[in-house]
């Protein structure tokens, strides 16, 4: 899902999406644009901004319904889209 992020991935608003409500998502939420991508058992949020920064947000989708999993900021240099991202 990571790897077809550019491909695939959708931009959504992500103060609509269900795990705004998580602490942590809120914390970054304002701050990117947000794009989406899913699989069976995950939800992808890639979040990128105009200098090169991004985050991560990883929903599961399980049994008992969804849990945010993973909440990080990345650096240009931790992710293999920096070559791409120079126009936003």
């Amino acid at each position: 899902t990571c790897a077809t992020m550019d491909r695939d991935g959708e931009f959504v608003p992500l103060v609509d999406e269900p795990c705004a409500s998580d602490v942590r998502v809120a914390l970054v939420l304002p701050h990117y644009r947000w794009a989406r991508a899913m699989n069976e058992r995950y939800t992808i949020y890639l979040g990128r901004d105009s200098s090169m920064q991004a985050a991560l947000i990883v929903v599961e989708r399980t049994a008992t319904g969804d849990e945010v999993r993973r909440v990080n900021k990345l650096g240009a240099l931790d992710t293999p889209y920096r070559a791409r991202w120079g126009g936003l």
